[in-house]
C-alpha cells in the first residue's frame, strides 16, 4: 500500500474493527514503516549490490518485497503474533490462536 492512500484507510471502519481500534502511536508506526524500510533500502542498496552484484541486489529487493506483501495480506486473517509463532513454531504446530 502506498504512503499517500493511508489518511483514507486509517479512517475507514473496518480497518478499526480489524486492528481492533489502533491509537496514534500504533498508527503512527504503521504509517511509518514503509518510509523507513525505504530509507535503510536506501542506504544498503549501494553496499549490498557491490558485494554481491546488482542483478542479485535486485533479486533479494523483490524476494524481501514479495516476503513483505504476503505479511500484510495475511494480517487480515490472523493476527502477527499469531502468525509470526505459526512461522516459528512451523514444524511442530503448536502456535495458538
Amino acid at each position: 500500500m502506498d504512503i499517500s492512500s493511508m489518511s483514507g484507510v486509517l479512517s475507514n471502519d473496518a480497518y478499526k474493527r480489524t486492528f481492533d481500534n489502533p491509537d496514534p502511536n500504533v498508527q503512527g508506526a504503521i504509517v511509518s514503516a514503509m518510509p523507513a524500510g525505504s530509507f535503510a533500502g536506501a542506504l544498503l542498496v549501494s553496499y549490498v549490490g557491490d558485494r554481491i552484484g546488482r542483478k542479485k541486489t535486485v533479486i533479494l529487493a523483490g524476494l524481501i518485497w514479495t516476503i513483505g506483501s504476503i505479511l500484510q495480506c495475511s494480517a487480515v486473517v490472523c493476527t502477527p503474533p499469531s502468525l509470526f509463532m505459526d512461522i516459528l513454531n512451523y514444524h511442530n504446530r503448536t502456535a495458538v490462536y
